[in-house]
């Protein structure tokens, strides 16, 4: 193996194991220590790579963003379903990513707040460079899909998607980190999670279709199960 892979894996092991401590404990209590201790790695090897604390978590939030925007950029929407069944499979893709990459939607709930004074330009920075992408793909939606509003509306179903998933992401955070959750219980949040968001940009949707002559075709939603995960939250 060459010295520049095993640099990559290196620096990408650290990462990995940086994300879960920095998504289970936040920023403030997060532990160097910890990081070595628990997943086998030297002091020597982190500090070879990363300066310190704030240097790792600035690198955590630039890794786990990329390999988000990596994802949610395969995404094809399919020509022959609605606008409403596309934005539901998109946001069922990028559910994909946070079930498989542990950590990261606390990392990417940590860059959608941008809460921490010190690092406010760096997250800053990749929040709007994640949004830049999402608009992308919700324009690629809305131009390859049946019944789709017409793309002068761009702006607000980008808004009403950015409201949505966050108040989905806050949803799903506001506890316990949910990679800690046992798989059955994790599997039953994120479909709940996509009901949920389902029913929400429906209601924002047909809002904007209000202007409409005709009545688009609405995706099928089981209303009932969404009031009960609702009554909930």
């Amino acid at each position: 193996m060459k010295q520049e892979e095993k640099t990559r894996q290196s620096i990408e092991e650290i990462l990995s194991a940086a994300t879960q401590e920095f998504a289970e404990k936040g920023y403030d209590n997060a532990v160097l220590n910890n990081i070595c201790r628990n997943n086998a790695i030297s002091k020597g090897k982190l500090f070879h790579h990363f300066k310190g604390k704030d240097d790792l978590f600035l690198a955590c939030c630039r890794y786990i963003a990329e390999l988000f925007i990596a994802h949610i950029s395969n995404f094809s929407p399919d020509e022959n379903k609605t606008f409403q069944e596309n934005l539901h499979d998109y946001f069922v893709h990028r559910i994909l990513f946070f079930r498989r990459k542990k950590g990261s939607i606390d990392i990417l709930w940590v860059i959608v707040k941008n809460d921490i004074p010190r690092f406010r330009k760096e997250i800053s920075e990749l929040h709007d460079e994640c949004k830049r992408f999402n608009a992308e793909n919700l324009r690629a939606v809305m131009s390859r899909s049946l019944y789709a509003p017409d793309i002068n509306h761009l702006s607000s179903v980008v808004r009403a998607f950015y409201i949505a998933q966050s108040y989905v992401a806050l949803s799903c955070v506001s506890n316990n980190p949910i990679y800690l959750l046992p798989q059955p219980q994790q599997s039953r949040l994120f479909d709940e999670l996509a009901l949920i968001m389902d029913c929400v940009m429906d209601i924002f949707l047909f809002g904007i279709y209000a202007d409409r002559e005709e009545l688009p075709v609405r995706m099928t939603i089981d209303r009932e199960r969404a009031k009960e995960i609702f009554a909930n939250l």
